[in-house]
């Protein structure tokens, strides 16, 4: 009982929330970005002194000197 109250409740809020977007003037929908170039440049990498070991050190699982990462288990 007080599941399809909520419900009902739910629902209205939305149909006046849409009535109110339907209903709002001189504004335009623009989705989507329009890039020139999707790709970083190319450039020197600086490794921070000590990130090696941090990185290793927070790492759960490691096997030498390589982090190994978890597997999706369905």
């Amino acid at each position: 009982m007080e599941e399809e109250k909520v419900r009902k409740g739910a629902k209205a809020l939305m149909d006046e929330f849409m009535a109110a977007i339907e209903a709002a003037e001189g504004v335009e929908e623009d989705v989507g970005i329009e890039m020139s170039d999707s790709t970083r440049k190319a450039g020197k990498c600086e490794l921070t002194e000590g990130f090696p070991e941090r990185m290793l050190k927070n790492a759960p699982a490691k096997k030498d000197r390589h982090v190994v990462a978890e597997k999706k288990q369905w």
